[in-house]
């Protein structure tokens, strides 16, 4: 029994410690958290340029860690296009998915990034076709 404990402790501590390693990145995003609190509740709060201004300090502050920087990247072009933001900015919101797909192609938010790309350059097209 005692060999056996033994073997799932060491095993845990290869996982902590090993680059790639699913419970690594979960461990770096929870070692951050604070500040994505901080991003999260400006959000629930209706404060969208503190918001914004916290994941970008986060993308910033933090560009190696991958979780980190990947949900941030998402979160910004979700703000910047988010239907109680007063200051919906789409050409940043475009910009941010863009950006997000490129940097992030097979993240769990892709779809939803492409989705939100397709609708911004819909959107786009409408308006330009009644503006002639």
């Amino acid at each position: 029994m005692l060999k056996k404990n033994n073997f799932l402790v060491i095993l845990l501590l290869m996982c902590f410690t090993a680059p790639g390693c699913g419970l690594n990145r979960y461990v770096i995003f929870k070692a951050e958290r604070p500040f994505m609190q901080d991003a999260h509740r400006y959000f629930k709060q209706g404060e969208y340029d503190k918001s914004l201004d916290e994941y970008r300090n986060i993308v910033k502050e933090y560009p190696l860690h991958y979780s980190v920087t990947e949900y941030a990247h998402f979160m910004i072009g979700y703000i910047s296009i988010y239907y109680r933001n007063p200051k919906i900015d789409y050409p940043a919101a475009l910009a941010a998915f863009e950006t997000f797909t490129r940097t992030y192609p097979k993240s769990k938010w892709s779809d939803e990034a492409q989705n939100w790309i397709f609708h911004i350059k819909r959107l786009r097209a409408l308006r330009e076709l009644d503006a002639r």
